[in-house]
């Protein structure tokens, strides 16, 4: 089960999970970078690393979204509820530095994105569910 448990009130929410194999258990992740902004294009860029993973997750007030070209979408919530508010997540492999990036049709956007560090040199990533990440706006 996921839950998901706010400290105080908030307005507006988007929540998924993901699990993962490959990932080491003393230090699974590198730092996490976030953005927000005012425009059509949500876009982070997170230091990381060949053999990582980056993992992010988008929320916006929009009602159609669209994944960055060279990542991998994993999940995807167009047009929640009366507000129209949209989220997704996807992953892409590390670089020195990884551009996270969703295209949408509104201006106001929030994104987080964090590496995950493999548990070893001959370990592979997995996914194993179709759920990732959480990000919120207050």
């Amino acid at each position: 089960d996921i839950v998901v448990t706010l400290a105080g009130a908030t307005d507006e929410l988007v929540a998924g999970g993901t699990s993962w194999t490959g990932v080491d258990q003393t230090t699974p992740t590198g730092t996490a970078a976030t953005a927000t902004g005012s425009s059509t294009s949500a876009t982070v860029n997170v230091s990381s690393a060949a053999g990582e993973v980056v993992v992010d997750c988008v929320y916006l007030p929009a009602t159609a979204i669209t994944v960055g070209a060279s990542q991998t979408s994993r999940w995807e919530r167009d047009d929640i509820g009366a507000s129209g508010n949209s989220g997704g997540s996807s992953s892409e492999a590390g670089a020195g530095t990884v551009t996270m990036s969703w295209t949408h049709d509104n201006k106001d956007w929030c994104i987080g994105a964090i590496p995950l560090k493999p548990a070893g040199a001959a370990a592979g990533y997995r996914r194993r569910s179709s759920e990732s990440a959480c990000w919120s706006r207050r």
